[in-house]
């Protein structure tokens, strides 16, 4: 096997284990692929700026704003957490933040 066809090879057993839903170590003993190997070329690929495309984006933590040149609403969205805070203000303006701020709760 070529240099070529090895990474391919691994570029491709690297693919599916994304979608399996496994840890390195489960898929690597399901396909007796050598874990020390898995790494390597899992390393390899996910810094190609090709490979590293094809991977599911992280959430960093923020989300993301959008400034418009719409009016200014003073109205207040307050959300809650099981410790007594709750969500207040929501309108038709502001219920599209809702979403993201949940998401990074």
């Amino acid at each position: 096997m070529n240099n070529i066809e090895r990474a391919n090879h691994w570029q491709e057993l690297i693919d599916r284990w994304h979608a399996s839903g496994l840890s390195g170590a489960q898929f690597c003993k399901q396909h007796e692929c050598n874990l020390a190997q898995f790494y390597y070329w899992k390393s390899k690929h996910s810094t190609n700026p090709v490979t590293a495309s094809k991977l599911p984006r992280q959430s960093a933590g923020f989300a993301s704003v959008v400034v418009t040149d719409s009016p200014v609403i003073e109205e207040v969205l307050r959300f809650s957490l099981p410790n007594g805070c709750a969500i207040e203000g929501i309108t038709q303006s502001n219920v599209g933040l809702l979403g993201p701020i949940l998401a990074q709760l």
